[in-house]
């Protein structure tokens, strides 16, 4: 696509290529659609659409708040839900009353406490992390949910060239997007009020 020169250095560009980009959080598997883009002389674009897993949505329910109400990229994301609402807060994390120094050690444990998950096997209990309770609870859900190897994934990745391949590929796309949700809801926490008021900041498109 084009984009007028006037555009370039203003949102109405970015607001242009995110209608035109898909996201890797889309709401389903089923609907959506991926840049086509140019896999190189040697390569191949073997999946167009974004990937999604109930896990990716699971999670989040669990740890971060609703998925429903996270917002699309590039809208207002008030803190902890849209003013003047009385329905129960939907965000359930970073905590109210957090510093930065907390949240950082929060998502230092989901991050390490997922990958080491999926690397290992559950006979290797994960390194002691920065908020223990958290990697605990963490620890509890994957077992419960049987993850990484016992949640389904999209059929289109399920008969790959190399199955293991696949599903790795599955497993760490669904971490990347857990960590983007974490980043989204950290970069609308408002810190200067403990998280009591929303801040109003978006999350642009990427």
């Amino acid at each position: 696509m084009s984009i007028p020169r006037r555009d370039l250095l203003t949102g109405t560009a970015l607001i242009l290529v995110g209608e035109k980009l898909a996201r890797g959080g889309e709401r389903s598997a089923s609907t959506g659609s991926a840049p086509t883009g140019s896999a190189g002389a040697s390569g191949k674009c073997r999946h167009l659409k974004p990937l999604h897993t109930p896990f990716m949505d699971d999670f989040t329910d669990e740890f971060i708040g609703d998925h429903k109400t996270m917002p699309q990229l590039g809208c207002d994301d008030p803190w902890p839900d849209p003013p003047n609402t009385t329905d129960p807060p939907t965000r359930k994390w970073p905590l109210k009353g957090q510093g930065r120094e907390k949240v950082i050690e929060d998502y230092s444990t989901f991050v390490n406490v997922l990958l080491w998950t999926a690397w290992f096997p559950p006979t290797v209990p994960p390194p002691p992390q920065p908020n223990t309770a958290l990697a605990a609870h963490i620890v509890k859900f994957l077992s419960d949910h049987k993850w990484p190897n016992g949640t389904p994934i999209p059929p289109e990745y399920t008969k790959p060239i190399a199955p293991s391949d696949e599903r790795t590929t599955v497993v760490l796309v669904e971490i990347a997007v857990i960590q983007d949700r974490l980043l989204q809801a950290i970069n609308s926490f408002d810190f200067k009020g403990g998280g009591a008021g929303g801040g109003g900041s978006n999350w642009p498109p990427h």
